[in-house]
């Protein structure tokens, strides 16, 4: 994100950005970092943090509009974000203006279905992407569920409305399932990597393009020279998802501020997410874009999970 839709998502949960403005503070961040090890007193190892941010088609302005983005995680992880919720701002928060901050996220745990929603809301959607990017808006996300390892999360996104079914939006979860964790005085060894994909509901082309897109930081443990950390990449909603134009980025540095150890909102993990988006880090085939191809891409239709 130096993109540096966190959700992250725990986060995303999930995330997402606005192209020229970068410099508010992030949206949501959810979980500590510090993780105990069996009982032996302080911890030794943190948990990585995952930063995601991404953009997602704004509904046609001839239909319903909503009033609601929400974030589905798979299980009960309302434990992952903090108590109370830090306010967001509108450069991630698309119901917010972009100038303000607001209070207008929940988060519920539903136990019929063993999900847990993450929420933003408002009566105006307001175009936080600017005026390249009309038809699109930004959310963002910091992830950070408790643990000593890397925890993929299972999620999804959709609009709601106020008097219409909801509408998922076509957003991918990507992870690292291989063991990362850092001693507190020598997290060196673990980096980010920088993932970039496109998505959809339908085939993407020229004259079809991708209505969602993801940028997401992903720690690994350091490779040697360009080798590539082996992703997963997984679809929770309930349909296809086409995917095209991905990209990564390697070593990207990790904080190595002990106060994010205790505290997601450390000054190096905002401004890493403050990074994904078109400013900070432009998608492959753009003018200056850092991407370099992933070894192995997404595929380009991503099937169902099966757990909507």
């Amino acid at each position: 994100m130096r993109f540096r839709f966190a959700i992250a998502v725990a986060a995303i949960a999930a995330g997402v950005i606005l192209s020229g403005c970068q410099n508010g503070t992030n949206n949501i961040i959810s979980g500590g970092q510090e993780a105990a090890q069996g009982g032996k007193g302080p911890a030794s190892y943190y948990f990585p943090v995952e930063l995601w941010n991404g953009f997602v088609n704004i509904p046609p302005a001839s239909g319903p509009q909503p009033t609601d983005f929400e974030i589905i995680f798979q299980g009960n992880v309302t434990s992952d974000f903090p108590s109370p919720l830090e306010p967001g701002y509108g450069v991630y928060d698309p119901f917010c203006p972009t100038t303000q901050v607001c209070n207008n996220m929940t988060v519920t745990y539903n136990s019929s279905s063993n999900t847990t929603t993450f929420e933003w809301s408002g009566s105006t959607l307001y175009h936080n992407l600017g005026s390249n990017h009309p038809n699109e808006v930004h959310f963002g996300i910091l992830n950070g569920p408790g643990g000593t390892y890397v925890k993929c999360l299972n999620w999804y996104t959709e609009w709601t409305f106020p008097s219409s079914p909801p509408e998922i939006t076509p957003v991918i979860n990507i992870c690292n399932k291989k063991k990362v964790k850092s001693k507190a005085a020598a997290a060196a060894p673990t980096v980010f990597a920088t993932v970039f994909v496109e998505t959809s509901f339908s085939p993407i082309n020229a004259s079809n393009p991708a209505t969602s897109g993801t940028w997401i930081d992903i720690p690994y443990t350091q490779l040697k020279g360009s080798t590539q950390p082996e992703l997963e990449y997984t679809n929770d909603t309930n349909q296809p998802i086409y995917t095209a134009n991905s990209g990564i980025v390697l070593n990207q540095s990790y904080p190595t501020d002990s106060e994010c150890l205790k505290n997601l909102y450390c000054t190096e993990n905002v401004n890493d997410l403050e990074q994904l988006n078109y400013e900070g880090m432009p998608p492959p085939g753009s003018a200056s874009s850092p991407f370099v191809p992933l070894v192995k891409p997404p595929p380009s239709v991503i099937q169902p999970s099966g757990r909507r």
